[in-house]
């Protein structure tokens, strides 16, 4: 319904600065699900996907249950922080097709910078991979502290960059199903919801719908 997109995209544009158009959203009962479907449709059996270790155990577990490999840019540990081995995910980045980011980053609570994601879209960008940024975490950031929704940085990146975003964690509305996923290529997205068509439970339910709006 018109409410719940505008509810949606009010919500992102006022808070992250962040344009959607309709077109360029999609919808299912979960983050976790979406992701599994991304990767049955974007990568094939045995490729390796990034993800940066330490991180939600779920990653793990939905790309080896969808047959495929983990290849970890293990995040580093100094001077009381976290920060991203670039010179690493450069060269793992050339091996994959498909990265998923956490950002904020679960479980460390890392705010990634401007400059950082920055980083990573240009690296995707140059080895022609698709980011799958989990931002279902980003309105819990303490004060101080920014986050930056990767869309916003550039649009040399869109055509790589799908942005997976919530109400179950902001609202405590896990129970109810409902995710918005951000898909600006159209290739993309098209292929995402032919993928969800395949399942038995691709659409949320009318009390998710009323609570999101």
């Amino acid at each position: 319904p018109d409410e719940l997109f505008e509810a949606y995209t009010g919500w992102w544009k006022r808070r992250y600065g962040l344009d959607m158009s309709r077109n360029d959203m999609a919808y299912s009962i979960g983050v976790m699900p979406s992701i599994s479907s991304m990767i049955r449709c974007m990568t094939d059996v045995g490729d390796e996907i990034l993800i940066q270790s330490p991180v939600y155990h779920v990653f793990y577990y939905v790309i080896e249950d969808n047959e495929r490999k983990v290849l970890e840019n293990e995040l580093v540990y100094e001077n009381g922080e976290y920060r991203i081995d670039f010179d690493d995910l450069d060269e793992k980045l050339s091996r994959v097709g498909m990265m998923i980011l956490c950002n904020p980053q679960n479980p460390v609570g890392k705010i990634w910078s401007k400059e950082e994601l920055g980083q990573i879209g240009e690296l995707c960008k140059k080895h022609d991979v698709i980011l799958i940024s989990d931002e279902i975490h980003c309105d819990f950031v303490y004060p101080g502290f920014e986050h930056t929704m990767l869309p916003v940085l550039a649009e040399e990146y869109l055509d790589h960059i799908i942005v997976c975003t919530a109400p179950s964690k902001s609202f405590n509305l896990a129970g109810l199903q409902l995710s918005n996923i951000f898909i600006p290529d159209d290739k993309l997205r098209e292929a995402f919801q032919k993928e969800l068509m395949r399942i038995p439970y691709d659409e949320s339910g009318t009390l998710a719908l009323v609570a999101g709006k």
